[in-house]
């Protein structure tokens, strides 16, 4: 089922994802219908799933760019041995 979503959300098209988008952002449907939490989540979950598809990092939702260091600088929220989490969906 979770690969059944993710495949549905990688083929929306880029004006179906705006609308989610724009939902999420105003907590309604284009039609004034609000989103529940579950509504909510689903669409914002669809979102990351087609951005990760179709988008750069940098153009991605909740990109922050961090800069370039200098060879051997390290940013405080560096960690060395720690490792990427994987995203789990509900």
């Amino acid at each position: 089922m979770v690969d059944d979503f993710a495949q549905g959300a990688e083929r929306l098209d880029a004006a179906v994802v705006a609308q989610l988008r724009r939902a999420v952002e105003l907590g309604k449907y284009p039609d004034g219908r609000r989103l529940n939490e579950q509504e909510r989540a689903l669409c914002l979950q669809a979102i990351i799933v087609w951005e990760k598809h179709h988008l750069s990092d940098e153009q991605r939702t909740g990109f922050i760019d961090r800069g370039s260091k200098a060879e051997g600088e390290v940013c405080a929220s560096d960690h060395e041995h720690e490792q990427p989490q994987t995203l789990h969906w509900r």
